[in-house]
């Protein structure tokens, strides 16, 4: 059984690479693990940027369970769930066009959009408009482009593993969230330029770190996690939550 690990960024990789061992096999554009030799590894790009590079993977490794991990932004402050907290989705909505994929077992809609939303308002729009509870950049076109495969539609799952990132009453702080964009490489003196620069002043800049790791560090708990299901069982146990099955065709909201 193949397994294709994909996260939109690199931050959201890199505490997983840093966990299990990985080594990267030029051959397939990806990491390999080097305890499930048959478990890859890669980034995509917000958004999916790196749809060639994508394509490229899936067609050298060919997955039987393409697995999806990612932080996801909380819509509505009602919203019981917290940052770091596994969501399990039960319909992904495609924002562009209105098409929805169903999927589960999971109880939340999870709506995919073209650009980050930290706004509250904005929020809240898209909560009414497509009736949901969290937003991404990647799961609605991951779908699409797997199910663009013959192959996969047949014979494969993606499992969505997201973690709640935001919430809108912190919108103030993860509008600045590009301060820590590749915090993980930076030396010790960039990071405290970083800090000195962060206008909301340091207090708010560890508020905000701290609340970052947290969700990634739940991202990688609920990946590893998942992973290790999946091999142990030698499939995808139902259990995992999310699991939908990639296609083309669209039923419009």
């Amino acid at each position: 059984m193949i397994v294709l690990l994909l996260t939109g960024l690199r931050e959201e990789l890199e505490p997983i690479l840093k966990e299990h061992p990985f080594q990267f096999n030029k051959n397939v554009y990806a990491y390999q693990s080097q305890k499930y030799p048959s478990l890859y590894a890669a980034t995509t790009g917000p958004g999916l940027q790196e749809r060639k590079k994508t394509r490229k993977i899936l067609e050298n490794v060919v997955p039987e369970v393409i697995i999806n991990a990612g932080l996801v932004g909380v819509l509505d402050e009602r919203e019981r769930i917290q940052v770091g907290d596994l969501v399990k989705i039960n319909t992904i909505v495609k924002a562009k066009n209105q098409v929805q994929f169903a999927g589960g077992p999971g109880r939340y809609t999870l709506v995919t959009v073209d650009k980050p939303v930290f706004d509250a308002i904005e929020k809240i729009d898209l909560k009414y408009q497509f009736h949901a509870n969290v937003c991404d950049m990647e799961a609605a076109y991951l779908i699409e482009l797997v199910g663009s495969y013959e192959i996969f539609k047949k014979d494969s799952y993606i499992v969505f593993i997201k973690v709640a990132g935001d919430r809108p009453e912190n919108a103030y702080l993860f509008e600045h969230e590009h301060y820590l964009r590749k915090w993980y490489r930076k030396n010790w003196l960039e990071k405290l330029r970083i800090i000195y620069e962060f206008p909301l002043g340091w207090h708010k800049f560890f508020q905000l770190l701290k609340l970052k790791q947290r969700a990634l560090l739940s991202l990688k708990k609920h990946t590893l996690s998942t992973i290790e299901k999946i091999f142990t069982y030698g499939g995808v146990p139902r259990n995992v939550g999310s699991i939908f099955i990639p296609h083309e065709e669209v039923n419009i909201l």
